[in-house]
């Protein structure tokens, strides 16, 4: 092995979302109106925010072991967030900002090569975002350019571009992650947006982020929404690159294990 592919190596693997204060256990007792979630510690209750919109399927979600963060921030109306749920074969990530922190800081490793810039949240029609868009940008004494839309289109060949968008697995059978665990509008509408961005030229990719361990392989759960089923083979036909990556969960640190990419069964 060459030393710049070792040095990307040991890049994608310090790649890491470390806590700023390590992550407190307390218990579980449930998730209530989506959002929220009760949970003891120390003898008391406290109510901590969940951000997650999913049903959670296959994760427990009361009488078990969790993991949550807090925030000293003055204007948050609730100081902890719930982080992982223990389930009986590990943590199960359930915060849905986790997978978009680390995919960032794992493309500004080079996990996808040929490109040095990331820019996150790029308005890429009249009312969408994809999550990130790569580009080269070569001048050293300038500040990289804010991409711009429409502009940016014309501005870049669309060999220069590489669009990404990222999605939350937290269903589990057996070995096998599974996504979506319901209906998902909106997650179909990002595939047909990720195959007309295809076929305009541009290099496209869906990256699910499994919050799971000991996971063998990916699958979609055709059973839960079968249009999403049928979109997503109809990206690949398209051309989309779909890729699945484990996510290695603690209580100091989160980061995408880009040396264990999930077997993808579609």
């Amino acid at each position: 092995m060459v030393l710049a592919e070792c040095t990307n190596l040991l890049l994608l693997m310090i790649s890491n979302m470390k806590y700023i204060n390590s992550l407190t256990e307390g218990k579980l007792i449930k998730r209530y109106k989506r959002f929220f979630a009760d949970i003891e510690y120390k003898g008391k209750v406290i109510t901590a925010h969940l951000p997650n919109t999913g049903s959670l399927k296959t994760v427990p979600l009361e009488n078990t072991n969790c993991l949550f963060s807090k925030s000293d921030d003055p204007k948050r109306k609730l100081a902890y967030t719930l982080e992982m749920i223990q389930t009986n074969d590990g943590w199960a990530g359930v915060n849905t900002r986790t997978p978009n922190t680390i995919v960032k800081e794992a493309l500004e490793s080079h996990l996808v090569k040929g490109f040095n810039h990331v820019q996150s949240e790029v308005k890429i029609s009249e009312s969408t975002r994809i999550d990130f868009v790569l580009f080269n940008f070569n001048n050293q004494n300038e500040k990289p350019p804010k991409l711009k839309y429409p502009h940016f289109f014309n501005d870049f060949k669309s060999k220069d571009l590489y669009f990404i968008e990222v999605k939350n697995v937290t269903m589990k059978e057996g070995t096998t992650a599974m996504f979506p665990d319901g209906i998902t509008a909106r997650g179909t509408k990002h595939l047909q947006e990720l195959i007309e961005l295809k076929e305009k030229g541009f290099s496209t990719e869906l990256i699910f982020t499994i919050q799971r361990q000991n996971c063998s392989n990916f699958k979609i759960a055709d059973h839960f929404d079968p249009t999403y089923d049928k979109k997503i083979k109809e990206a690949i036909k398209a051309g989309v690159k779909i890729s699945a990556y484990e996510v290695k969960l603690s209580s100091t640190q989160v980061f995408l294990n880009t040396t264990k990419k999930i077997p993808v069964e579609i």
